[in-house]
């Protein structure tokens, strides 16, 4: 089971399930991990944005071909 964390009360918990770590933590080093994991979010939002046009562009490059060539998407994706 993969460990998990929560913010209670102004003090960090780590669990396992099993049993639970708690550290306090200073409203400053609340908002740090506040940035930071903004930051994070922000980061692979732009990354997932990138990914999601290189997929759209790459459809309608692939649509393109097909036309060019008059292939059938059966042709294409048809498995022995």
């Amino acid at each position: 089971m993969a460990a998990a964390w929560r913010l209670n009360k102004g003090r960090l918990v780590w669990t396992n399930g099993e049993q639970a770590v708690s550290v306090g933590l200073s409203p400053e080093r609340i908002r740090e991990l506040n940035a930071k994991l903004m930051a994070e979010i922000t980061e692979k939002e732009r990354v997932l944005q990138y990914r999601q046009t290189r997929i759209d562009q790459l459809t309608d490059e692939f649509s393109v071909i097909k036309q060019q060539f008059g292939i059938a998407v059966s042709n294409l994706t048809r498995s022995n």
